[in-house]
């Protein structure tokens, strides 16, 4: 993204202050948003400039020195703040006891931007003064010139006069600042200004441009260890899209669709890289689509999505009786499918009641799939008997159709 020169504010503090409070400057709202403020003040007396902050947050000191020239011993300053708060916000610049002279608050606000790269205070000499600093590509440069008489240009870099983009006298020293455009060069470069007459000095901040970022890119993880109630998925962050992932996991909904992080989701870490995810809370029988995602400042990407259906419980048929005698008959059943998941109990139950249940008087008989035959014990003569078959596996309980008979009589010889 290309550095967006945004709104500047120049204030004058007067002497006899130890804070500068009660002001304001309008950042500018975009992305890579950073805040530059120059602060020049008269220090015969050493008094430093011991911070700034915006909108209560302190800004991070780039450099400070006492820059001399012809006797006037001015203290510069220059501070950053990297994503500042968007709008009109609160200046304050605090010095470290009561300022004897005038002072100069010089404030850029920028857009585009990333953080500050190099910067120096240069040592005043006889006009001109040339200056060399690493660059980044694309950067941007703000120079800080101070001298006793009027500057006549600033270079950024040499052989590019930029014009003043503020031109202040300082009680007893001019301050100009110039600001480059976005310079497409790379390393070493020269700089230069110049006063009409005896000494000046060069100051330099580094703008760096704002790297462009994308969306990540991430792959779903296939479905695996399904069960009823959960199953298993994942992905994997090939790329940050050029920013820090901050979340990653995976979402789902019932049924087909195409689920967001607005629906169920896991949250697995951050990063690249491959993750896993556990899906929960998920019922029986029911289809799901699954895809992952994952989120950097540009915004959530997500996988293909997969479908799935979890495990179900298990399908059995009820074997008609026979063997019917007065105290026990024989019945059982078939296992025809397992739902997914292994079939741990079979047999049949019964009750002089319609649709018996695994509560009532039962067989067991094995475990797993395919037929099984049941022995009905403890009943009662002459007694109408309901009976059905049942599997169990992890989701739960299945049962057979109803199948009724009735126990013999007692035959009396007389």
């Amino acid at each position: 993204m290309a550095i967006v020169a945004g709104t500047k504010s120049h204030f004058t503090p007067p002497g006899g202050i130890t804070s500068f409070t009660g002001t304001t400057h309008s950042q500018d709202v975009g992305s890579g948003g950073y805040l530059v403020v120059v602060v020049a003040s008269m220090s015969d007396t050493g008094r430093t400039i011991t911070g700034v902050t915006w909108n209560g947050v302190s800004m991070t000191q780039a450099q400070q020195s006492t820059v001399s020239c012809d006797g006037a011993n001015t203290r510069l300053a220059m501070f950053t703040l990297a994503n500042p708060a968007t709008g009109t916000q609160n200046l304050v610049v605090n010095w470290s006891g009561t300022m004897d002279f005038g002072s100069s608050v010089s404030v850029y606000s920028f857009t585009g931007a990333t953080t500050g790269g190099n910067s120096l205070i240069g040592t005043p000499t006889i006009t001109p003064n040339i200056q060399t600093m690493s660059m980044s590509t694309n950067s941007m440069i703000l120079g800080v010139s101070l001298s006793r008489y009027s500057q006549s240009n600033i270079e950024l870099p040499q052989g590019t006069a930029r014009t003043f983009y503020i031109n202040y006298q300082v009680y007893l020293v001019q301050l100009a600042t110039a600001l480059s455009p976005s310079l497409a060069l790379s390393g070493t470069q020269t700089f230069e200004s110049n006063s009409t007459q005896n000494l000046v000095s060069l100051s330099l901040l580094e703008i760096k441009e704002g790297v462009s970022s994308t969306v990540p890119t991430v792959t779903t993880t296939a479905i695996s260890n399904i069960t009823g109630v959960s199953a298993s998925s994942g992905g994997n962050v090939t790329s940050d899209g050029g920013a820090t992932v901050t979340a990653r996991g995976v979402c789902w909904v019932a049924g087909v669709g195409t689920p967001t992080t607005a629906n169920s989701k896991t949250t697995d870490g951050s990063g690249t890289g491959s993750f896993t995810s556990s899906i929960t809370g998920l019922s029986a029988n029911t289809t799901y689509s699954v895809r992952a995602y994952a989120t950097n400042s540009a915004g959530t990407a997500y996988g293909s999505t997969v479908q799935f259906t979890t495990d179900t419980t298990a399908t059995v048929t009820t074997t008609a009786i026979s063997n019917i005698g007065r105290l026990s008959a024989t019945s059982g059943g078939n296992v025809t499918a397992d739902g997914g998941e292994t079939v741990t109990a079979r047999g049949v139950c019964w009750n002089t009641s319609t649709n018996p249940t695994t509560a009532n008087s039962k067989t067991t008989d094995g475990s797993g799939t395919g037929s099984f035959t049941s022995s009905i014990t403890g009943i009662l003569p002459n007694t109408l008997y309901y009976v059905r078959a049942y599997a169990t596996n992890s989701v739960g309980t299945t049962y057979g159709a109803n199948v009724t008979f009735t126990t013999t009589r007692r035959i009396t010889i007389t």
